[in-house]
């Protein structure tokens, strides 16, 4: 029962801490085109009451295609918010068949 309490305690406290950190937009979609190029604009935000430093990063499938445009890391004040930009420039083919899904983030 012990283990239990200081299990759940844990949880909460880990649980406060992932909502210090949002991002947004949450989901973009693009159809494949052939060498599609765009920019997409993300927001990071400090849900939290003391400055933290922010630093973007993406994977995914389309890993390769992609590139923060502002990679360096951003001190943000509570309340605030950050905008970072990834290109994603896609090529005339893409060899793999059916949906590829990518993300972006922000770590701490």
């Amino acid at each position: 029962m012990k283990r239990l309490v200081i299990f759940l305690i844990l949880l909460l406290i880990l649980s406060i801490n992932a909502y210090a950190v949002g991002i947004t937009p949450s989901l973009i979609t693009v159809d494949f085109e052939s060498n599609y190029y765009n920019i997409f604009y993300y927001y990071g935000l400090n849900n939290r009451e003391v400055n933290i430093t922010l630093e973007p990063f993406f994977g995914g499938d389309l890993k390769n295609y992609m590139r923060i445009l502002n990679p360096d890391p951003v001190i943000l004040e509570p309340g605030k918010s950050a905008e970072f930009k990834v290109e994603l420039d896609l090529p005339s083919t893409i060899n793999t068949p059916g949906l590829l899904k990518s993300y972006v983030g922000v770590k701490e």
